[in-house]
């Protein structure tokens, strides 16, 4: 895994959270007046996005050790 960028971190988390929104929205309405191609664009991007968001968020974790057995913990 190559190092990325992780200074955008917060717009890629806003924009996940509003394309899951945009999904929540198109699933309220009935099934005939649903967009099935918008769904399913939304869908795409929105996996992409949390595979994102799931690396940067991996790579920006501090770990620290225990001073006495030497175990690492995740902050």
């Amino acid at each position: 895994m190559s190092k990325k960028v992780t200074g955008f971190l917060s717009v890629f988390e806003d924009k996940l959270e509003k394309l899951i929104n945009k999904i929540k929205k198109e699933y309220e309405k009935p099934k005939a007046e649903r967009n099935k191609s918008a769904l399913k664009s939304f869908a795409k991007e929105a996996k992409s996005l949390k595979k994102i968001v799931k690396e940067l968020r991996e790579q920006t974790k501090q770990e620290c050790k225990c001073p006495e057995c030497g175990h690492k913990f995740k902050i």
